[in-house]
């Protein structure tokens, strides 16, 4: 049985991209049970994506795909990468979308995606996510191994970004992330949080 996909994108819902991704992924594995978390992001807005992704993932069953596109470096040199954690697996532009999995849990596998055999041939300058990342992801919920698609490379060369709040004795200085679409505003500051960078807190985000 092939593995579940959630996919996490700043595409939006009038355009045709995700659907092309989800062709891609039923092509490589028919039988992918594809879910979607999110395709309402603001464009490029990485932060956003980085906390949507990090307050959901652990809700879903031991390894599941989690297929996120929001890339506003798309054609640079930014990297594309799948690394496996916390019993799932992450498939992502190397950009901080993937720091809080990086900062806070147990990576076991980590591969930049440059076996040309494996992706879309004809790689689009702008649309990784059906030529590079929906194959990827495929791949993987048909139990590919992340070393035999792409190249190990060490989570010190990864970008992560330090998304926490600063804590003083008397103060916790923190920023909007995220605000939802019932008005709330979610922070980076956490109830039980403190202060003890990377330390993991029980509860979510605040909101305000």
């Amino acid at each position: 049985m092939a593995r579940t996909i959630a996919l996490l994108t700043d595409f939006g819902y009038v355009d045709n991209y995700v659907g092309i991704m989800k062709g891609v992924i039923r092509s490589i594995s028919p039988f992918a049970d594809i879910i979607d978390i999110n395709h309402g992001i603001e464009p490029g807005n990485i932060v956003s994506a980085a906390y949507q992704l990090e307050s959901s993932f652990r809700y879903f069953p031991s390894n599941s795909i989690f297929l996120c596109v929001v890339d506003p470096g798309v054609g640079s040199e930014r990297l594309p990468v799948a690394i496996e954690a916390a019993g799932k697996f992450f498939v992502a532009p190397d950009n901080g979308l993937l720091s809080y999995i990086l900062n806070y849990e147990q990576v076991t596998s980590s591969v930049k995606l440059d076996k040309s055999n494996y992706l879309n041939s004809n790689i689009s300058n702008t649309f990784h996510g059906r030529d590079i990342f929906a194959p990827v992801a495929a791949l993987i919920s048909q139990k590919k191994e992340l070393i035999e698609i792409g190249q190990p490379i060490s989570i010190n060369e990864l970008v992560k970004f330090d998304y926490s709040a600063h804590y003083s004795d008397s103060e916790a200085i923190g920023q909007v992330i995220h605000y939802d679409n019932f008005g709330n505003l979610i922070t980076n500051i956490k109830p039980s949080d403190d202060g003890q960078k990377k330390k993991r807190p029980k509860d979510n985000f605040c909101r305000v």
